[in-house]
């Protein structure tokens, strides 16, 4: 018996043979984005890694990564263990990086909906198209070149002008 999904067998991730003490740190680094790609290409779109005696499954897949961050009996979305990724960024007081059942998370929220309502919206939407408008240029720039680029600091920048 197979278990198909999307016309294709389930199969464990693939990825670089891991070497001694080193594991798959040269395989990764020093240009990690450019490796990951590499990597995605060469294995799938979703990859198993071993770096500091750690196991990591990354994915490119937008599909997978739904299914993986969607919260069920499977998936929580607070850390269980020390090596659940966001372990060591979890902060109880925090707004997106807490246990969606601590007070903080429900208090926080609270506020939300009166912050994201049309009449609030119409007020901050003239900041927030004018910084993504920004972004265009760079964007379009680095699709042109085919270059990859660590998107968390530009979106955390492009965030923290609106």
């Amino acid at each position: 018996v197979s278990v198909l999904i999307g016309d294709r067998r389930i199969r464990d991730p693939q990825g670089p043979r891991s070497v001694p003490f080193f594991q798959n740190y040269f395989d990764i680094y020093p240009d990690y984005i450019g490796n990951y790609r590499r990597l995605f290409d060469t294995y799938g779109g979703v990859i198993k890694v071993h770096n500091i005696r750690r196991t990591y499954y990354l994915t490119n897949n937008p599909e997978v990564a739904k299914l993986a961050f969607r919260a069920s009996e499977y998936f929580t979305n607070a850390p269980t263990s020390p090596s659940h990724p966001l372990d060591r960024i979890q902060d109880p007081t925090a707004l997106f990086l807490c246990d969606t059942e601590s007070p903080a998370w429900k208090e926080a929220h609270k506020f939300l909906p009166p912050s994201m309502s049309p009449k609030a919206m119409k007020h901050h939407l003239p900041n927030i198209i004018d910084a993504g408008s920004s972004s265009f240029k760079v964007l379009d720039q680095t699709e042109n070149l085919g270059h990859a680029f660590n998107v968390f600091k530009y979106t955390s920048r492009l965030a923290a002008q609106v």
